[in-house]
């Protein structure tokens, strides 16, 4: 059995850049300069690496390329080798931050001039800004020249330092009218690149314009493949994460950035899920990510949760033991890496070196996973329901067909009924006795129009009720009050039924040596706890009740049903249905 992945934020920018950035980058924002270098210091200290070991913390994300220059970055890579050492010595591996997305051109361009070629250009021939800061150019995918100078970095990082992996930031491309690009386009379309207003206006009917969005994020995937293969050569157990800008609300990532999922998941190995989605109930919302993690293992990747609440220190972070408690099981119930991008920020440091409630809370829900990781590690979704959506309405049609792809993810979320997400015919119809969920679009499945189990669902119930970008939240309407009576008419009896409040979510899962389970979250958990109960159709002998916040139960079916006891965050339902 492999041991569960736990990792932390461990300042992944160098302090030059904090400097540079006058104290407004995320995470530090408003600190004084000596405050700032003390708690740098500290973030490289054996202390901090021995609190966060004896936590339970044995991955790092930390500093190692900014987009300075290397040169510049020098004395800042070499305090990354030190942090590597003290890590190893407690048995942390570490991932070092390798900053695809920006080159930062007022020192980047004194140590190499001829990096200005390298930079993507408006269709004015300005330089395309990171997320529109004049200091941030961004790269263009087809300049080699800046590729060699990655590859030099991956070199340094496995070789010379002894990272144990790496983590690419902002691999993401924003549409470039460089010459170069205009070429490459001419040679793959037979045609000039669109305006990029073109992009915005949906469906994508014409078809150049759709060989616009595909040749960007064809290239951005064959780009991820050549550097996974390159690191891979160097330090053939490595491990990589990459950050291509997750999709967020109805935001088309393909056409504005360039990043399919689906072709650069199966690449990846890790992908980030940033958001603003720190989950809970706020504002009279439910936050989830739900969505990130049944992508990720619907298209066959792991991804971390590096979340936010907005608020403290420029993006937010969590203040209390509850938020902590379920952003941890958030992760680990949906098959996600649970860790912390909160642990050793400014604000929070204290709190590991003291023990504090927030530092004890985050151990007491990883050492849970730990003493069962038999029911975590290799185990795969379960659902009783198969949300399908096909492989081209995304980029063509996606405000349409995302937003009711989300708006159905929620309904069932709220009604308690599990499902998992799938891409593709032939994954839709790997299940054949489940409901397969289908949202509907202009293209036609003839290869799952033999099941008898396919509902569709309309393209024009999501857009209008998906609200945020940053932070995606869905709101039920009343035509999804509707849908979701339809779907739960169209299952018919059912192996397991829940009641809870809608603010409990359950995931249904199976463990490697094929256990059923049952994950029931209380997303209200600022609030009393939830009475939940389960029915089952075919009621096992006994039904195990983990929790966080107790010793192991074992529940006596009475009548084909369970009370649980009242779940506060977390309750995992763990049986035997085998005969």
């Amino acid at each position: 059995m492999n041991e569960p992945m736990f990792w932390a934020w461990w300042g992944w920018e160098p302090l030059r850049f904090y400097h540079y950035m006058k104290g407004q980058a995320a995470g530090v924002t408003g600190l004084a300069q000596e405050c700032l270098d003390d708690w740098y210091e500290q973030l490289h200290s054996e202390d901090v690496a021995k609190a966060a070991a004896e936590l339970g913390i044995n991955w790092a994300v930390t500093h190692f390329v900014k987009g300075f220059g290397l040169d510049y970055e020098k004395e800042e890579i070499a305090r990354t080798a030190a942090l590597t050492s003290i890590c190893h010595r407690y048995g942390i591996k570490v991932f070092g931050y390798l900053q695809y997305g920006t080159i930062l051109h007022e020192t980047f361009f004194q140590e190499c001039p001829q990096a200005k070629d390298w930079i993507q250009l408006d269709e004015a021939g300005a330089p395309q800004l990171w997320c529109g800061s004049p200091l941030r150019f961004l790269p263009c995918i087809h300049a080699d020249e800046h590729h060699q100078y990655l590859r030099e970095c991956i070199r340094r990082g496995l070789q010379d330092i002894g990272l144990d992996g790496l983590h690419f930031d902002n691999f993401y491309s924003r549409p470039c009218y460089c010459p170069r690009c205009r070429q490459e386009f001419r040679a793959y379309a037979n045609a000039e690149i669109p305006p990029e207003s073109a992009l915005a206006n949906e469906p994508h009917h014409d078809p150049v314009v759709r060989q616009w969005i595909r040749f960007r994020c064809d290239r951005l995937a064959s780009l991820m493949e050549e550097i996974s293969r390159f690191a891979r050569a160097i330090k053939p157990d490595v491990k990589l994460i990459w950050n291509p800008s997750p999709i967020r609300g109805t935001l088309n990532q393909a056409a504005l950035r360039g990043t399919d999922f689906r072709q650069l998941g199966p690449r990846a190995g890790i992908l980030w899920s940033e958001s603003g989605n720190f989950p809970g109930c706020r504002d009279g919302r439910l936050i989830h990510q739900v969505n990130f993690f049944k992508t990720a293992e619907a298209i066959g990747y792991q991804t971390f949760s590096t979340t936010w609440m907005r608020g403290a220190e420029g993006l937010g972070l969590p203040q209390t033991a509850a938020e902590i408690a379920l952003n941890t099981a958030e992760s680990a119930a949906f098959g996600a890496v649970p860790g912390s991008n909160w642990l050793l920020r400014p604000s929070h440091l204290h709190d590991l070196l003291s023990q504090g409630p927030l530092s004890c809370e985050l151990k007491r829900n990883l050492d849970f996973i730990r003493r069962h990781a038999d029911v975590f590690v290799g185990s795969q979704g379960d659902g009783e329901v198969t949300l399908f959506l096909d492989q081209e309405s995304p980029a063509w049609e996606f405000s349409r067909s995302y937003g009711a792809f989300l708006a159905v993810q929620e309904l069932l979320l709220r009604r308690h009924v599990t499902f998992d997400l799938v891409f593709s015919e032939s994954a839709a119809r790997r299940r054949p006795e489940r409901l397969v969920l289908r949202i509907s679009s202009r293209r036609l499945h003839d290869g799952i129009s033999d099941s008898a189990r396919v509902l569709d669902i309309s393209g024009a119930l999501g857009p209008a009720s998906v609200s945020g970008s940053y932070q995606a939240a869905v709101a039920m309407t009343p035509e999804m009050e509707q849908e979701s009576e339809r779907i739960i008419a169209a299952l018919g009896q059912r192996e397991v039924t829940v009641s809870a409040p809608e603010t409990v979510f359950v995931e249904a899962r199976r463990t490697a040596d094929q256990r059923r389970v049952l994950h029931c979250l209380n997303y209200d958990n600022q609030s009393a706890p939830a009475r939940v109960s389960v029915a089952f159709l075919t009621p096992p002998a006994e039904v195990q009740a983990l929790s966080p916040d107790r010793e192991a139960v074992r529940l006596i079916p009475s009548h084909g049903r369970i009370e649980l006891p009242p779940v506060a965050t977390w309750a995992v339902l763990v049986w035997n249905d085998q005969a």
